[in-house]
């Protein structure tokens, strides 16, 4: 994936952590 994750949980897990933002809302915006 672009992000470097292959785990969908790990990258929502990374993705709340980092940025409280859902991964859908991450893609929308990229």
């Amino acid at each position: 994936s672009e992000f470097g994750f292959t785990d969908e949980s790990h990258l929502n897990k990374f993705v709340r952590s980092k940025t409280g933002l859902n991964p859908s809302e991450i893609r929308m915006d990229h």
